[in-house]
C-alpha cells in the first residue's frame, strides 16, 4: 500500500456525500518495509450525517491488491481451521437468513466468501445453488477442494463484469472493508434478480465499547467504515434499498464477544431525507476512552524490554503489533525477529527486522512475546507442543492483566 497517508486522497462521506468531517482519533501503524501496509488514517465522523469512517486512505485498487496478496484469512488459523464457535456462528447466520427468505432453491452469491465456510453452512441447511467471490486464490482453491463450492478468484471491484443474476447476495463482514461503498453497492444491485435481497453483517459501532478485548481493534488495517443501524439504513437508501429486517446478534470468537449488526434489504421506495446518526459519534468517543488505558498498559509492558535491553521475538504481525510499535516509546525495543504463520507475511521486514516462519525460529534465548488476542492460546500451545521451543513466553494481553474478564471490568468501571 501507499507509504504515506498524507499522500492519500481525502475521502468524502459515502452516506451523504459531504466533505466536512470531525476528527475522533488518529490511528497509526508501523508499515511493512515493502509498503504492503499503510501508516495510518484519521477516524472521523461526517459533520452533516454523523457517519464514521477512516479518512486519508489509499484508493480501492490498493485495497484489492492488499486482500489478494496479504490476506490473513488463508493462514493456518484462517482457511483451514474453524475456530471454536465459528461453525455455530455460521449456522446461526443461515438460520437467521433462512427464515427470512422463502425457498431453498434461491440463487445465492457470497461476496468476500473466504474459504467458503458460510456457504458450506448454507449447503448443509439444504440451499442448493450457491457461489462465492473472493480475492484470495488460496481461499478460492480451498472452497472448491474441501466443500466443492465454486468461488471466483476476483477482487470485489470486478463485480461489475459479472453477468449472472442472484436472488440473494451475502456480504458477511465485508462492507466495513470497502473504500468505495456506493459504486460497489450499485454493482451488487446489478447482480440481483428482480425482487432480490442483499444481506449484510457488519461490526456494530454502537456497541464497540461494551467489550474491548484488544485496544482499538476495530480501527484495524482493514476496517475503514464504522456502521450503526442509522448509518447502514442511510447508506442503502442512496441506492434505493430499504430494510426488510435488521437485528443485532452477538457472535462468539472463542471467549471474545463480537457485536454484529445484520440486515436484509431489498429495492423499495425510500421515504424522506437521510437522518443524522447521533449514536455513532458518541459510541466511538466512548470506545476511544475505553481503549486508551488498555493500550497504555500494553505499551508499558513492552517498555520493560526497552529498559532491560533484553532481546525479544514478537510473535504476530497483525494490526495490534503494527499499531503498538508506532508508539515512539518502543522505537528502541530490541526486536530480534518477528514470527508469523501466515505465509503472506513471511520474508517481509518491519523496520529492517525479518518476519520468519515458525519453523525458522531456532534461537532458544530471546523471550517470545505473543501479540494476538484471538490466537493467543493457540500460539502459546503451538510454541510448546508443536515447535518444542524452550524460550520464555510472554502473552502480552493476558500477562498485562487484560484477559477477557479484566477488559470487561475496565469497560464496566467506566
Amino acid at each position: 500500500m501507499t507509504t504515506s497517508s498524507e499522500a492519500s486522497p481525502r475521502r468524502g462521506c459515502e452516506v451523504c456525500g459531504s466533505n466536512r468531517s470531525e476528527p475522533i482519533y488518529r490511528q497509526r501503524f508501523v508499515a511493512f518495509d515493502d509498503a504492503s501496509a499503510f501508516p495510518g488514517y484519521d477516524v472521523v465522523t461526517c459533520s452533516v450525517c454523523g457517519f464514521a469512517y477512516a479518512d486519508g486512505i489509499p484508493e480501492q485498487t490498493v485495497f484489492d491488491r492488499y486482500y489478494a496478496e496479504m490476506s490473513k484469512y488463508e493462514s493456518p488459523d484462517g482457511a483451514g481451521i474453524l475456530r471454536a464457535g465459528a461453525l455455530a456462528n455460521y449456522r446461526a447466520i443461515v438460520t437467521e437468513v433462512g427464515r427470512r427468505v422463502p425457498r431453498r432453491d434461491i440463487r445465492i452469491l457470497d461476496v468476500g466468501s473466504g474459504a467458503g465456510h458460510l456457504l458450506a453452512a448454507f449447503c448443509e441447511a439444504g440451499f442448493t445453488n450457491v457461489r462465492g467471490f473472493d480475492p484470495s486464490a488460496h481461499c478460492a482453491t480451498y472452497a472448491r477442494r474441501v466443500y466443492g463450492i465454486e468461488v471466483a478468484n476476483q477482487p470485489i471491484s470486478s463485480l461489475a463484469r459479472e453477468d449472472q443474476r442472484y436472488d440473494l447476495v451475502l456480504l458477511s463482514s465485508v462492507l466495513e472493508h470497502l473504500r468505495d461503498l456506493v459504486p460497489t453497492l450499485r454493482s451488487l444491485v446489478r447482480l440481483l434478480a428482480p425482487g432480490g435481497w442483499i444481506w449484510f453483517e457488519v461490526p456494530d459501532a454502537a456497541r464497540f465499547a461494551e467489550d474491548v478485548s484488544v485496544p482499538f481493534q476495530q480501527f484495524s488495517l482493514e476496517h475503514i467504515n464504522f456502521f450503526t443501524r442509522s448509518s447502514l439504513i442511510s447508506l442503502l437508501s442512496r441506492i434505493g434499498f430499504v430494510p426488510v429486517d435488521l437485528w443485532e446478534p452477538t457472535r462468539m470468537l472463542g471467549e471474545i464477544r463480537d457485536f454484529a449488526l445484520d440486515g436484509i434489504f431489498r429495492e423499495g421506495e425510500v421515504e424522506g431525507s437521510i437522518s443524522r446518526d447521533t449514536a455513532g459519534p458518541a459510541a466511538l468517543a466512548r470506545y476511544v476512552a475505553t481503549s486508551r488505558p488498555f493500550q497504555e498498559r500494553l505499551i508499558q509492558t513492552l517498555e520493560t524490554f526497552v529498559d532491560g535491553g533484553e532481546p525479544v521475538v514478537i510473535w504476530g504481525t497483525g494490526s495490534l503489533t503494527l499499531q503498538l510499535l508506532s508508539d515512539d516509546r518502543l522505537r528502541r525495543l530490541p526486536i530480534k525477529a518477528f514470527v508469523d504463520a501466515n505465509k503472506n507475511y513471511q520474508h517481509k521486514t518491519v523496520r529492517g527486522v525479518p518476519v520468519l516462519a515458525p519453523e525458522a525460529m531456532e534461537d532458544p534465548k530471546p523471550t517470545i512475546v505473543i501479540i494476538s488476542r484471538v490466537y493467543e492460546e493457540e500460539i502459546a500451545n503451538a510454541i510448546h507442543d508443536r515447535y518444542r521451543m524452550k524460550n520464555r513466553v510472554v502473552r502480552l494481553i493476558s500477562d498485562s492483566g487484560f484477559g477477557t474478564a479484566a477488559a470487561l471490568a475496565l469497560t464496566d468501571a467506566r
